[in-house]
């Protein structure tokens, strides 16, 4: 009998620690899951950390490229309504057809207008691009520093323009200080682009 339950006792522990065992197996089985699904989480969170870091820093990218290309652009264009004005400069102060100093001729190209070349190319002469829209934008949305000035009136500023761009092509002042130099086979074009200017222009004079 003493036998039998010291076999009896010695199968319980047995069986009680491959019980313990196999908790101990389900235990750490559970553990290493969890762990393995935290470090599985954590990856994915670093990952989506770094994807959106990286998506940030492309963004600024891009947005610092189209900074500099819109700046490249404005100094284009301001450098256009500098060289439009010194050109006038120069036009209005060669001598008049009566003078008989000897006056070199003009090519439609060589003649400033009042259109920004980097959106509206003159060189083929399209005169639908003369337009109200086209010629409000060269006229009025330069001057940038200006229009910063508390003393900035912009409802002054637009008269001058538009009155300044009406005397310059004004059909008699343009046909006695301009188109008489243009070489012969352009005369026509030229004088239909300078109706256009003053079309347009007096379309914005009509404007609120």
């Amino acid at each position: 009998e003493e036998y039998t339950e010291w076999i009896r006792a010695g199968m319980w522990r047995c069986a009680q620690n491959t019980h313990t065992a196999s908790h101990v197996l389900i235990y750490e089985t559970r553990r290493k899951n969890a762990a393995a699904v935290q470090a599985e989480a954590q990856a994915r969170a670093r990952h989506e950390a770094h994807l959106a870091e990286a998506n940030r820093l492309l963004a600024e990218k891009r947005a610092h490229r189209a900074r500099k290309r819109k700046e490249r652009a404005r100094r284009r264009e301001q450098e256009e309504r500098d060289v439009y004005e010194a050109r006038w400069r120069e036009l209005l102060s060669s001598p008049s057809p009566n003078n008989s100093i000897r006056r070199e001729t003009l090519t439609i190209a060589q003649i400033p207008w009042p259109i920004l070349t980097t959106k509206h190319s003159c060189s083929s002469f399209d005169l639908s691009r003369f337009t109200p829209q086209a010629i409000s934008e060269f006229l009025f949305e330069g001057n940038a520093l200006e229009k910063l000035s508390p003393d900035f009136d912009s409802s002054k500023f637009r008269k001058e323009q538009l009155r300044q761009t009406l005397l310059r092509f004004h059909p008699d002042k343009f046909e006695s200080r301009i188109l008489y130099r243009v070489e012969e086979d352009e005369k026509a074009t030229t004088r239909e682009a300078m109706s256009a200017v003053v079309r347009a222009v007096m379309v914005l004079m009509g404007e609120p």
